[in-house]
């Protein structure tokens, strides 16, 4: 998946994803829906923050906000696959 985002601002974004990955090992999934919203708006082509910011919010049942997120990511990767199966799953 892509980001487009480099230097300082990368790491702050990286940092921000990593975050919410911890939080979501830990099943703190608001914290880290929160920590992955920080990385998408720090760099908006991050696709892998955005994927696990829908899978996050697939978690939550909050389908409609996560089938538009995985439609994000597919509009900024067309190559994702994962993307591709979790817009469908959340979509049923």
């Amino acid at each position: 998946m892509k980001t487009q985002t480099t230097g300082p601002a990368r790491e702050d974004a990286y940092a921000y994803y990593s975050l919410g990955n911890a939080f979501t090992a830990y099943g703190k999934i608001e914290k880290a829906i929160v920590a992955y919203r920080k990385a998408v708006a720090i760099d908006a082509k991050y696709s892998n923050a955005y994927y696990n910011l829908g899978a996050a919010l697939a978690l939550q049942g909050k389908t409609e906000d996560a089938t538009a997120i995985f439609e994000k990511v597919i509009a900024i990767d067309p190559k994702a696959a994962d993307a591709y199966n979790s817009l469908g799953l959340a979509r049923i």
